[in-house]
């Protein structure tokens, strides 16, 4: 017989686990929900050898955001890039806010073009329009890197290519996907 205590600790329980898996500022998944998942779905690829992709996105000049409009607009910056991510995004990906500034998505299904044309309607997104904050507006650009996944990658390896296309990126003036 299932009673109204067995009911609220069913409940707590999954709050407790939404709120280990999620990312407080952006509700996105957290930095380790997103990796458990993630090497979850790089092991599988390696059995199915499906289309698998990945790409992490850096606020451009998110230090000076910080500094020139305060902490608090770097926080509704953050929340509007992952509004913009979870907007811009197919229901079968998955995203998470992976470090201070940086964003990382997990495309499962997703070959190198697919991948390029998520990222590049999300640094659109992000670029059209700055971020509204207590009457001002703020610009903002992403930078991207995009790796797919090869037949002896696995997590780190892909999330390192991933992470040298964004410096990749960087280095060629920002604002744009690098693949």
């Amino acid at each position: 017989m299932i009673t109204n205590k067995t009911l609220e600790l069913q409940e707590t329980n999954l709050r407790l686990k939404e709120l280990a898996n999620t990312d407080e500022l952006t509700g996105l998944l957290n930095r380790r929900a997103f990796t458990e998942m993630f090497e979850k779905n790089c092991a599988q690829f390696s059995k199915t050898k499906d289309q698998f992709s990945v790409f992490i996105l850096d606020i451009d000049f998110f230090k000076k955001i910080n500094d020139n409009e305060g902490h608090l607009a770097g926080d509704a910056v953050i929340q509007y890039i992952a509004q913009k991510i979870t907007e811009n995004i197919r229901q079968q990906d998955f995203a998470a806010r992976y470090g201070g500034e940086e964003f990382v998505i997990m495309l499962p299904n997703a070959d190198m073009e697919t991948t390029c044309q998520v990222a590049s309607r999300i640094g659109n997104a992000i670029s059209e329009k700055p971020v509204p904050y207590q009457g001002r507006e703020i610009p903002v650009t992403v930078s991207i890197g995009v790796a797919v996944m090869k037949e002896n990658d696995d997590a780190n390896s892909l999330l390192e290519r991933a992470d040298e296309r964004l410096y990749m990126a960087k280095n060629q003036g920002r604002n744009r996907v690098s693949s």
